[in-house]
């Protein structure tokens, strides 16, 4: 939620940012920043913010930056689609992410902890939305509009209908 609410109403600045490429220039060094800054500062900043004593270790706060950086990037390549209409197949994925982040993590959790639902989360997202997402939106860019399908086929207005309350009189 806290990628995809602030996000919303920026859905075409940001689909029009990432076709042409500007955007996804800009992702990778926020992104090392991102991992940095969560790896070295994560326990003080926890620390600071909920004002108490946070009992994480460092490599747990890495593998959150790296889980959150990959749903970052599984964004980017989402707003895209979104952005022309397309939500069938992107959402099919985030569904199946949802279920595999969902058992990964369960395993994860019951076999190392905390860590190990951290790094399952980060691995099912890998393996869903960050590596398939790119690819739809790889097709997606390199088909001509006639060959993108009935999902982005453009949605007629409804004709106006002369009711006789709209007729003159």
């Amino acid at each position: 939620g806290f990628v995809f609410m602030p996000s919303r109403p920026l859905w075409p600045a940001m689909a029009d940012a990432v076709a042409r490429g500007h955007m996804l220039r800009f992702f990778f060094p926020l992104a090392t920043a991102t991992v940095l800054g969560f790896t070295l500062c994560g326990s003080w900043l926890a620390d600071h913010w909920l004002h108490k004593y946070v009992e994480l270790q460092c490599s747990d706060f890495t593998l959150f930056s790296l889980s959150f950086v990959l749903v970052v990037w599984s964004h980017l390549h989402y707003v895209v689609p979104a952005g022309r209409g397309v939500m069938r197949r992107p959402a099919m994925v985030l569904a199946l992410e949802t279920v595999a982040v969902l058992a990964l993590a369960w395993l994860g959790m019951r076999h190392f902890g905390l860590s190990g639902a951290l790094a399952a989360t980060g691995g099912g997202v890998l393996l869903c939305s960050a590596s398939w997402l790119p690819l739809l939106l790889g097709r997606r860019l390199s088909a001509s509009p006639d060959d993108l399908g009935p999902e982005t086929a453009p949605v007629p207005w409804p004709r106006a209908v002369a009711t006789p309350l709209s007729l003159p009189a």
